[in-house]
C-alpha cells in the first residue's frame, strides 16, 4: 500500500541559449491499496503536455510516447499516437495513460495480476481528448532473489488491422 506522486517541468528558451523554445510538463500519480492479506489494487495516472513557442514542431527526442510493457501493455513499445509519412510512430505534444491492476501475491512469492489500461499520444496539446486506446490482460509474478520478475500478456480491445492480437512482455519490477 502507498502513494507516489511526481511532476517534472522543463523550459527551453532561446534567451537562455537554446536553439528551440518550448515548455514541457509531465505529472504522474500511482497508488496501491491493500484489499486483504494477499490482494492489492494498484492504479497509475500519467499526463504530459508540451507547448512550442514558435511555428516549429517539438523535437522528436522531446515528444511523448506510449505503449509497451511499462505503459499500455496491449500495444507495442512506443507505438501509440500519430505516425510520420513512413508509418513510424512520431510521438506527440500530449500523452495520457491510465492503469488499473489487481495483484494477488501468494506468501511463497508467486503471484498473478489482471489489468486494464487506456491511453494515447496526441500530435498537439489541443488534440488531447478522451479518444483513448484500451487494453486488458493478465500476468504472472515471481519474487525472485534478484527482484520481482514479471510476464504480462496484453490484448488491445480496439485492435486495428495492422496491430498484433496480443503483446507479451517479460520484465523486472512492477509495470507501474
Amino acid at each position: 500500500r502507498g502513494h507516489f506522486l511526481s511532476g517534472n517541468l522543463e523550459l527551453s528558451l532561446a534567451a537562455l541559449g537554446s536553439y528551440h523554445s518550448f515548455i514541457k510538463g509531465f505529472a504522474q500519480a500511482f497508488a496501491s491499496r491493500s484489499l486483504g492479506p494477499s490482494l492489492t489494487w494498484a492504479q497509475g495516472y500519467r499526463l504530459g503536455l508540451a507547448h512550442v513557442f514558435s511555428d516549429e514542431t517539438l523535437l522528436f527526442t522531446e515528444r511523448f510516447k506510449a505503449g509497451g510493457g511499462n505503459s499500455i501493455r496491449g500495444f507495442g513499445t512506443e507505438s501509440l499516437g500519430p505516425r510520420d509519412i513512413f508509418g513510424v510512430p512520431a510521438g506527440g505534444e500530449a500523452v495520457l495513460v491510465l492503469n488499473q491492476e489487481l495483484r494477488y501475491m501468494h506468501p511463497r512469492g508467486i503471484g498473478v495480476v489482471a489489468f486494464y489500461e487506456a491511453g494515447n499520444v496526441f500530435a498537439k496539446t489541443s488534440d488531447l481528448k478522451l479518444k483513448l486506446r484500451h487494453a486488458a490482460g493478465a500476468g504472472l509474478r515471481w519474487d525472485s532473489p534478484v527482484g520481482l520478475l514479471r510476464a504480462d500478456v496484453g490484448f488491445p480491445l480496439d485492435r486495428r488491422p495492422d496491430e498484433k492480437r496480443y503483446r507479451l512482455f517479460v520484465s523486472l519490477g512492477q509495470a507501474f
